[in-house]
């Protein structure tokens, strides 16, 4: 089952980070996983190829998993051998809790139970670890080695119970081919095209010539990847140099690092070049050219260069720029007529090394998205009152930042504002406050940030409010003006209680995190639809949740001391849930336990997960060890089957995909139902319902049935067969939806092995099957 925290809204560097023992896997199985991701597209970060050997490695490491949207993580044989893969590994798992990070494992020739336990070829490996802190004399040294021993073995039990995939022995080509896919699914989330984000002219046009294209079956789109056909691509290049073949200097659009590096070393660029894209993936390999290469090229509309260093004078730079993207900006301070620029759109600055922003700059009337974010030695933001049009601003990992200037509040168009991790953060100027177009604000890890001013509630279109990880207290006495707000996310030691969130109609998501002194939840407004609430030790008190009927997502981590959940079960918010997560809820009542598993009525990918425990509840009909469970249906006595409810208790992950299978022996028909990624939990109690309209089963008296649960070797597996009450479906929001195939006239023939053949009613010869997907 599926578990979100909240991440910040960001741009990341990297699609995939790859972390890996380079002794076990650098020239082999992890190198030709590179490759493969690469030839799909994808930006993935390896240190061989973006590092310099013997260079100061880790800091550059550490900010790579942070700008990474999935890790990969190799477990091999000596992986925790390496006290430099388990600090990554520590990091990675950091970045999941903080930003919702995804994080794949693939468990290389090693058992996962291994690695959840630290055992097998993972235990001398620790033993040697801990051998090194009981040398240590200086105590002072003794306990930060402990410490940082417990961090590795918590880190690798948190993932390897995550879902992923174990290679043991199979054709290596199938399995990276299978991992690619996977990763292509955790990132299809993305935006097929970013026209919009950084308009150059061609808005308007974008989509007829996507159709067109599509027609023709040139390109095509599959997860939120643009793929092309090599004949246009060869076509576009073809017509770009075909005029000068050997003069890059007078193509459009050069294309690849020779060309672009012969026309700013030799100064041939000419007005013919419209866009331009230098990128260097590190600061360890920069490059530096003068600023007379770019005079002649008049018509540069997109500039994009990354640790590029430009020395010489920018007045007469181009000026007819609409993007300007500069990643690795070398300047302390912004250079004369840089930003001399009338037509601009975009500036993109991220990890600059400016002080502060400009002076007296000319006005930037088209600007429409100022990104200065890891920009760490920033100190002060620019003034912003020549910037009439600006609608996003981010300066999220500027960990220098400690002044906004009050001009900020002249930004009437503005709407998305990231602050997040500014560590010296401590005020947002009154003037912030006057904004009526803000829709977005996010001020995760601020960690000095203790107030938000007052006047918040005038914000009439703040949608998302995200302070997490800021020292923040109590909210502005006009917090409840805020009628707008859809999601808000709110978490830290410093709070005690939390404002009153009633009066919110329109907040439909809630994230309350690690409030360590939160003793109660207020009321909560009826339209709420999902609430988290995480590691809030001393809570003791749910909300009332009887009239919560728009209630879809429930998710409680590590209150022990919740009782129950008032009135769930009871009202009509039970009718509308599809998923209910209460683990580390270790003191629930049984009466509240049964009154939500009895009460359940939602079918499909959602369900309902709580600590193992409990185990299985003493009114399930049919109950066995193991994964697979056999029973004669009942005679129906008039009473209609509606479907079937599964629990199960799983002990150990062995793939990350679920499947139900059950089988009719009597009428020889098989039902399987598939989910892709289910996240492993171990010693959990899980709970789903499947509909009959579904499995297709239409079970009669008599009727001989075998399920099997697939994906975990599991201790106990319990059954109810469900009669009249009606069941409803409804999608899980953010998850992968159940899939469904039907055979008719077929056994699988595992089963001939396992069931008594005096159960069996199978011909000699087996009947063809007939498979129909639901």
């Amino acid at each position: 089952m599926t578990s979100r925290e909240p991440s910040s809204s960001k741009l990341w560097s990297y699609d995939v980070f790859l972390s890996f023992r380079g002794e076990d896997t650098r020239h082999g199985f992890t190198s030709h996983l590179h490759a493969a991701l690469q030839n799909r597209g994808f930006a993935a970060f390896i240190d061989e190829d973006n590092l310099k050997r013997g260079g100061e490695i880790k800091p550059e490491l550490l900010r790579a998993i942070e700008e990474s949207r999935i890790s990969v993580i190799v477990f091999s044989k000596s992986y925790a051998e390496s006290s430099w893969c388990l600090d990554e590994l520590v990091k990675i798992m950091e970045c999941r809790e903080r930003l919702g990070q995804q994080v794949l494992p693939i468990f290389y020739h090693v058992d996962p139970s291994h690695v959840r336990k630290q055992e097998g070829c993972l235990a001398g490996a620790f033993q040697e670890h801990e051998d090194g802190i009981l040398k240590e004399k200086d105590e002072k040294e003794r306990e930060p080695k402990k410490k940082r021993v417990k961090q590795w073995r918590e880190a690798l039990t948190q993932a390897a119970n995550l879902s992923g995939h174990h290679l043991n022995n199979g054709p290596e080509a199938k399995d990276i081919k299978t991992i690619v896919g996977n990763i292509r699914e955790l990132l299809r989330g993305t935006d097929e095209f970013q026209v919009a984000k950084y308009p150059v002219g061609i808005d308007s046009r974008v989509q007829p010539i996507i159709s067109v294209l599509r027609e023709w079956y040139l390109i095509t789109v599959e997860w939120g990847e643009l793929k092309m056909h090599d004949l246009i691509q060869e076509m576009g290049k073809t017509i770009i140099s075909e005029k000068s073949p050997t003069q890059p200097g007078r193509w459009s659009r050069p294309w690849n690092l020779e060309a672009i590096t012969d026309v700013l070393t030799n100064k041939s660029g000419t007005e013919e070049i419209e866009v331009l894209s230098l990128h260097l993936p590190s600061p360890e390999k920069k490059a530096s050219f003068r600023t007379k290469a770019f005079v002649n090229m008049k018509k540069l509309r997109l500039l994009r260069l990354s640790y590029v260093e430009l020395a010489g004078s920018f007045k007469h730079f181009p000026k007819e720029l609409r993007w300007l993207c500069w990643h690795g900006f070398p300047f302390e301070y912004m250079p004369e007529h840089l930003l001399n620029q009338p037509k601009l759109v975009a500036l993109d600055l991220r990890f600059s090394n400016l002080r502060k922003g400009w002076k007296n700059s000319k006005p930037l009337e088209n600007l429409k998205i100022l990104d200065f974010s890891h920009s760490k030695k920033l100190k002060k933001s620019p003034d912003f009152s020549r910037l009439p049009n600006l609608g996003e601003l981010d300066f999220s990992s500027c960990r220098s930042l400690s002044k906004i200037h009050p001009s900020i509040g002249q930004l009437k168009k503005l709407s998305w504002v990231n602050f997040n991790f500014c560590n010296k953060l401590r005020y947002l100027p009154a003037e912030f406050c006057k904004l009526k177009s803000v829709e977005t604000l996010d001020v995760f890890y601020c960690e000095a940030l203790r107030e938000l001013p007052e006047g918040l509630g005038k914000m009439v279109s703040l949608r998302k409010l995200g302070t997490y990880g800021t020292a923040i207290k109590q909210f502005p006495n006009d917090f409840g003006r805020l009628i707008s707000l859809q999601v808000l996310s709110v978490g830290g030691a410093s709070y005690r209680n939390l404002p009153s969130l009633s009066g919110l109609s329109n907040l439909v998501e809630l994230l309350v995190l690690n409030c360590k002194n939160l003793r109660a939840i207020p009321d909560l407004p009826t339209n709420l639809e999902i609430l988290y609430v995480r590691r809030c030790i001393a809570l003791e008190t749910m909300p009332d949740f009887s009239q919560m009927s728009n209630m879809i997502v429930l998710s409680l981590n590590g209150l022990p001391k919740v009782t129950e959940v008032p009135g769930l079960g009871l009202g009509k918010s039970l009718n509308s849930m599809v998923h209910i997560e209460m683990r580390g809820c270790t003191n629930l009542t049984a009466e509240f336990r049964n009154n939500i598993l009895q009460g359940w009525t939602y079918c499909g990918a959602g369900g309902i997960l709580l600590d193992a425990i409990y185990g299985i509840p003493e009114w399930f009909e049919f109950v066995a060890d193991g994964n697979k469970v056999s029973f004669d249906v009942p005679q129906c006595d008039g009473r209609n089957f509606k479907g079937l409810t599964l629990c199960w208790v799983p002990r150990q992950f062995k793939t990350e995909n679920l499947a139900f299978t059950v089988v009719n022996c009597t009428k020889h028909t098989t039902s399987r139902v598939f989910r892709r990624f289910w996240e492993h939990n171990e010693g959990k109690f899980h709970q789903v319902q499947l509909s009959n309209d579904q499995l297709k089963l239409n079970l009669q008296g008599g009727d001989k049935i075998v399920i099997l649960i697939e994906a975990f070797e599991v201790e106990r597996t319990g059954v109810n067969l469900v009669w009249d009450k009606p069941l409803k479906e409804q999608r899980f929001p953010g998850s992968y939806d159940y899939y469904f195939e039907y055979e008719s006239e077929a056994v699988p023939d595992w089963l001939y092995d396992s069931h008594p053949t005096n159960q069996m009613t199978a011909a000699t010869d087996e009947p063809k099957r007939k498979r129909q997907k639901v």
